[in-house]
């Protein structure tokens, strides 16, 4: 292989790593929330917070009193839907796991279907039995 073909070889392989371990961020910022189980009505409102640095804080309106929520988040952009886990730092902890699809102008809307950690992986969004309807709160 000739220096030239050496050299355009590498700066292909190194963009192609540099492009695979990038995770998007649609998930940033603050989301307005409803919580749903399918055959109930919506569940309250309330708010997430997804940070860069890997943690998320909810609060959740509740008619006895609202709930503060604190945690840490692994999202993987390159499964197949999209895998969103959550540790809740409460008592006892609860972990969460799920799948995610975005909508919207500019991915502003998410589901999250999702379930404790120890049931299976919910997949389908055609049948999901509790998630999460998310909108990106507006930049002010």
């Amino acid at each position: 292989m000739s220096r030239k073909s050496l050299i355009a070889a590498a700066i292909l392989a190194a963009a192609l790593v540099a492009g695979c371990s990038r995770q998007s961020t649609h998930h940033l910022g603050e989301w307005d929330a409803q919580l749903f189980n399918v055959g109930a009505p919506p569940i309250g409102g309330g708010t997430f917070l997804f940070s860069a640095d890997g943690k998320v804080k909810a609060h959740w309106g509740a008619s006895a009193g609202s709930v503060d929520w604190e945690g840490d988040y692994a999202i993987d952009y390159a499964k197949d839907p999209i895998r969103l886990e959550i540790r809740w730092k409460a008592k006892p902890p609860v972990n969460l796991h799920g799948s995610v699809r975005f909508f919207g102008q500019e991915t502003n809307k998410m589901q999250y279907l999702f379930a404790v950690a120890t049931e299976p992986l919910p997949t389908d969004f055609n049948h999901p039995k509790s998630f999460y309807w998310l909108k990106k709160r507006e930049k002010k």
